[in-house]
């Protein structure tokens, strides 16, 4: 394979080979430099577990929503993806999961040839923004906004889920883009919508503070 992840080749015991469902080789032109980094990763899962295969009983789907409906209707809540880190144990029910974790606790490095190395992810230039810092709301406003946005419903489908992190790994696999949070103050004078609960979290904790009504 032409990746490293934090230095090291990925375990190919937990490669799921993707040819057969005209997927392309670890080591084909995949990913580019000018390719935004987070589609890169994706990319490069892809071609680890293929998105047409089910990683458990292989069942093979033409398309990758039909595939998406299949884990979510037989293996809902299985660890299927397994962390490629060839030491690591970790593992998701989602490959939004296991992203977000080659996000955050790995290097991944595509070798594009001998001289040019392409950066996926970083960990060590991983800062926690304003919006994932903790806030803490007056417990008013903290009610009023679970009852209006249950921390285990997703807000733009409205699926429920049995952990808040687990709302968290669907909206970026099913809902990446979209900004389903909208400010729970009527009066609020500011029209945009988040992507992530932190994110409104943090416009009520700095915009409303104390001083909004219930």
């Amino acid at each position: 394979m032409s990746y490293l992840i934090d230095g090291l080749a990925p375990n190919a015991s937990k490669v799921v080979h993707s040819r057969r469902n005209g997927g392309r080789s670890a080591g084909g032109a995949a990913i580019s430099e000018g390719r935004h980094r987070k589609s890169s990763l994706v990319d490069f899962i892809d071609l680890v577990y293929s998105p047409l295969e089910c990683p458990l009983c292989q069942k093979v789907s033409t398309a990758r929503s039909d595939m998406a409906q299949h884990m979510m209707d037989q293996h809902r809540d299985q660890k299927l993806f397994s962390c490629i880190h060839p030491t690591c144990e970790h593992a998701y029910s989602s490959r939004a999961g296991l992203r977000y974790h080659l996000e955050h606790a790995h290097t991944v490095v595509f070798l594009a040839d001998k001289k040019k190395q392409v950066v996926l992810s970083n960990k060590k230039e991983r800062r926690p923004s304003k919006a994932a810092r903790k806030v803490d709301l007056p417990p008013s406003m903290e009610e009023k906004l679970n009852r209006i946005y249950d921390p285990k419903v997703c807000p733009a489908c409205h699926e429920r889920f049995p952990r808040k992190t687990h709302v968290v790994h669907h909206l970026k696999e099913a809902h990446d883009g979209e900004e389903a949070y909208k400010c729970i103050i009527p009066e609020c004078s500011r029209e945009k919508s988040y992507a992530t609960r932190d994110g409104l979290l943090y416009h009520l904790s700095s915009v409303h503070g104390s001083n909004s009504s219930s």
